[in-house]
């Protein structure tokens, strides 16, 4: 599904923060609510208990972010991404980020394997990391 996204809105080459404000916000405007609440996401069995929790900025390329899914988890598998997980509409009157925007990865936490983390080195080279999870 996620590649399926990033093909169909060709953002391949975009900052995280501009698929949020070019895509996600457009498609949630209207209902207010999460990317995963939209009823084509919960119709097509795109939304299920996270097998894996990406952390990621928003200001590195979203295509290095799917590849990196791609490459480090399994075909089918869901994945907790903060862009479709997390309400982009919070009440200004609160904080942008809540505990119940963390609670959705709870049911599945106890499944997840690993953690995919996005970061630069000195030279601001791109490293793909993947944290395995003991249990």
């Amino acid at each position: 599904w996620l590649v399926d996204f990033t093909t169909e809105h060709r953002c391949w080459t975009w900052p995280t923060w501009k698929v949020v404000r070019d895509i996600v916000k457009p498609m949630t405007a209207r209902a207010r609510c999460r990317y995963t609440e939209l009823p084509s996401m919960r119709a097509g069995g795109n939304v299920g208990p996270a097998q894996l929790f990406v952390s990621h900025a928003w200001a590195a390329m979203w295509g290095h972010l799917v590849a990196a899914v791609v490459a480090s988890a399994p075909r089918g598998a869901h994945v907790w991404l903060d862009v479709f997980a997390v309400l982009q509409w919070p009440d200004p009157s609160e904080q942008t980020f809540k505990d119940e925007d963390l609670r959705q990865l709870r049911p599945g936490s106890g499944r997840m394997e690993c953690t995919l983390m996005k970061t630069r080195d000195a030279s601001n080279n791109t490293a793909i990391r993947t944290l395995l999870f003991q249990r």
